[in-house]
């Protein structure tokens, strides 16, 4: 495939990585697997080594905020990365 894909493809995945990841960092729900979490709930993820680790509500609304922002900067790279990467060769040098 050509260049040109590749470079659209990775813009409009950064783009659509961005977006999720603005709306995790701002959203007003906090979800644990999927379901909203209540004030004064814990969350509790199940490891498949057979360990667990539980969260409570301000723990896992941190931890979304974080994963949201990592989403955000990976996807701002992958856009940014992609629009650079693949722009082809520059005209009249």
């Amino acid at each position: 495939m050509s260049n040109r894909f590749y470079r659209i493809a990775g813009v409009l995945v950064g783009v659509g990585m961005i977006l999720l990841g603005l709306y995790n960092t701002t959203a007003d729900e906090v979800t644990c697997g999927g379901r909203v979490l209540e004030q004064g709930g814990r969350c509790t993820t199940i490891h498949k080594g057979g360990g667990s680790t539980e969260r409570t509500y301000d723990q896992q609304k941190s931890l979304n905020k974080r994963k949201g922002i990592i989403v955000l900067l990976v996807g701002a790279g992958l856009g940014v990365g992609s629009f650079v990467a693949f722009r082809g060769p520059r005209q009249g040098r």
